[in-house]
């Protein structure tokens, strides 16, 4: 019984550390210039706050649009997401 509970306390805390982001390490590609995750990116979508996105931010969002919609679309570099 104690052995469950401590494999659904792990599972939910590894869960809740991909969903929040916390492997977006400083040097992957959407962890280099402000850092975003989905979780970031979507309050500021909400509130219209287009001028407030860093350059990771616009590679994340065109990453998951990529995602979703199977397009065939290029992956953001961060030369040009920072342009």
């Amino acid at each position: 019984m104690n052995m469950r509970r401590t494999t659904a306390l792990v599972t939910c805390g590894l869960c809740l550390l991909v969903l929040a982001g916390c492997f977006a390490s400083p040097w992957s590609r959407t962890g280099n210039q402000g850092g975003s995750t989905p979780l970031t990116l979507l309050p500021k979508l909400l509130a219209g706050d287009i001028g407030g996105l860093n350059p990771d931010d616009i590679q994340v969002l065109t990453d998951t649009i990529r995602d979703i919609s199977q397009a065939s679309i290029d992956e953001v570099s961060d030369d040009l997401a920072a342009a």
